[in-house]
C-alpha cells in the first residue's frame, strides 16, 4: 500500500477518555500504541500530523489534552505572564497528567506494547509516565528532560522568576513532591526497558545538558548499554525536524 493510501486509511476520531479530551488516530491494523503528548502552551490538533506518521506505520496513536491546555481549563498563554505560568503549572502539569496515566493505559489495554512520546514538555510528561508504570515498553523524549528538578535549575540561573519553583506541589489538597517522580531519582524504575532521547544542541528552551546527565547515569542501569539512546542534532534549536521523525520509525 503507497503512503497516501496508508494515510487515507487512517481513522481520526476525537474522544474522550474518562475526563480527558484525546484525537485517537489508527491505522486498519497496528502492532503497538503510542501516547504522544504536546508541549507547553500547544495542544493535541498541534501534534496530529506527527501521530498521522507513526500511525502510518502501524501504531495506534493516542494525543491526548494535557491538564490546563486544550479544552481543559486552557490558561492564557498571551498574558505576558509566561514566566508566571510556567512558576505556577508547569510541574502541576507533569505531576497531573502521571496520575491520569492509568486511565489511558486503562482504556488502550494492555494485550499490545505501549509507548509513551512527547516533544518539550510533552517529553518531560512521558518521561514521567514511562517511569512511574511497569505497563509502558518504551519511552521517547524530544527535546524534553528527564532530569526535572536539573532542568529547573537550569531555568532558574536562566529565568528571573517572580516567584521559586517549590520542590512540592500541593494537589487536590495532597503534597506531592518532585523528587518522587523526577525520572532522574527513579532510575531503579527503569529496569532495561528501551529509550529514544532525541534533542537540539542549541535547544535554549530546553538545555541538552540535562538530558546528558540523565542519559549517562541511565545508561549504567543498564544491562545493554545499546537499549538506550541520545541522539543530539548540531546547531538545532527547539524544533522537531524530519530527520527527528525517521530517527523515530528506525528505533521502533
Amino acid at each position: 500500500m503507497g503512503f497516501n493510501k496508508l494515510i487515507d486509511s487512517l481513522e481520526i476520531a476525537e474522544i474522550n477518555i474518562s475526563d480527558i479530551p484525546c484525537i485517537e488516530i489508527s491505522p486498519p491494523e497496528f502492532k503497538g500504541n503510542i501516547i504522544f503528548y504536546h508541549g507547553w502552551s500547544s495542544r493535541k490538533e498541534n501534534q496530529v500530523f506527527r501521530g498521522k506518521i507513526l500511525a502510518s506505520h502501524g501504531y495506534r496513536v493516542i494525543l491526548p489534552d494535557a491538564p490546563y491546555h486544550g479544552q481543559r481549563n486552557k490558561l492564557d498563554f498571551n498574558s505576558g505572564n509566561g514566566e508566571d505560568l510556567l512558576a505556577n503549572y508547569f510541574f502541576e502539569t507533569l505531576i497531573r497528567s502521571i496520575l491520569e496515566s492509568k486511565k489511558l493505559i486503562d482504556y488502550i489495554g494492555r494485550d499490545k506494547p505501549i509507548i509513551t512520546a512527547g516533544h518539550s514538555m510533552g517529553g518531560f510528561i512521558a518521561a514521567g509516565v514511562f517511569t512511574d508504570n511497569q505497563e509502558i515498553s518504551r519511552m521517547i523524549n524530544i527535546n524534553g528532560s528527564s532530569a526535572w528538578l536539573k532542568t529547573r535549575d537550569l531555568w532558574l540561573d536562566e529565568i528571573d522568576f517572580n516567584q521559586p519553583i517549590k520542590d512540592k506541589l500541593v494537589i487536590d489538597n495532597v503534597s506531592y513532591s518532585l523528587k518522587d517522580y523526577d525520572p532522574y531519582y527513579n532510575l531503579d524504575k527503569i529496569n532495561d526497558r528501551p529509550i529514544l532521547l532525541l534533542h537540539g544542541d542549541a535547544d535554549s528552551s530546553v538545555s541538552i545538558e540535562a538530558q546528558k546527565e540523565y542519559y549517562q547515569a541511565a545508561k549504567e542501569t543498564y544491562e545493554d548499554e545499546e537499549r538506550i539512546s541520545l541522539v543530539s542534532y548540531e546547531n538545532l534549536n527547539h524544533y522537531i525536524i524530519d530527520k527527528m521523525l525517521a530517527e523515530i520509525i528506525n528505533w521502533l
